[in-house]
């Protein structure tokens, strides 16, 4: 059988296969901090454009359009 160290190898291979594309992932927008900025920024338009569009339902249903 399996030795406990070529269990720990075989264990960390997989381990590293598994999150090897989040970690390139990580490099390429630590690389780039513009584009976290541009996402950042992107999100919080569509957020902004989803909250107007709720608040405009609750003030309707609730009588309280202004």
């Amino acid at each position: 059988g399996l030795g406990f160290g070529e269990v720990k190898q075989e264990l960390f291979e997989k381990i590293r296969d598994t999150f090897a594309p989040y970690a390139e992932k990580r490099r390429e927008l630590l690389d780039n901090p513009d584009s976290i900025r541009e996402a950042l920024r992107q999100g919080a338009e569509k957020a902004r454009y989803v909250a107007t569009r709720t608040m405009r339902k609750v003030r309707k249903k609730s009588g309280l359009v202004y």
